[in-house]
């Protein structure tokens, strides 16, 4: 693993001063690492007992993981995928098209902040547009999601899922 970067935010301490929570993002490289992470997430959300994911699925070169620490120990995860291959110029202007696959906190580090600090890094850092979503998530947290940098709902399907996404990537597709 490599450390990237460190990703700062804000969140009110118990006191009513503000506090600062030293977030470290690192990329994963290891199949196991992801895999382990990943598993958490379907498990936890999915609700399914069968969470087995196929390594083909988890590190190529159209995925990328991170997981972030905070004080040292495991915070939280999020998996990207690359969807450039789906949009036409000139939206590729911006370069590759990631987007947040999947996210998760663990349970005992939630409401820190911590999902809304990766999502700011993954956008500043790792070049993501698009954060997947399910439809319902997006219009119940849609405040949350364009304080993060993503204020608009560019995709939804039949799934219910939505992309939520960068305001520069909606003006680029607006002008295909």
């Amino acid at each position: 693993m490599r450390v990237n970067d460190l990703a700062h935010n804000r969140t009110e301490a118990a006191n009513g001063r503000d506090h600062f929570l030293k977030i470290e993002m690192q990329e994963l490289h290891e199949t196991i690492t992801v895999k382990r992470w990943l598993t958490t997430f379907l498990e936890e959300y999915a609700g399914s007992e069968d969470c087995s994911v196929a390594d083909d699925r988890i590190v190529d070169d159209r995925a990328r993981a991170f997981v972030s620490r905070v004080d040292g120990e495991d915070a939280g995860f999020l998996r990207l995928t690359d969807k450039t291959r789906f949009y036409p110029f000139p939206a590729t202007q911006l370069g590759p098209i990631w987007r947040v696959a999947e996210g998760y906190v663990n349970p005992d580090r939630r409401g820190r902040g911590i999902y809304a600090a990766m999502l700011r890094y993954a956008a500043a850092r790792a070049a993501v547009h698009m954060v997947y979503v399910d439809l319902e998530t997006a219009w119940r947290f849609k405040e949350f999601y364009s304080n993060c940098g993503f204020p608009g709902i560019i995709t939804h399907d039949e799934s219910g899922m939505a992309s939520m996404a960068t305001k520069e990537f909606i003006q680029l597709l607006s002008s295909c």
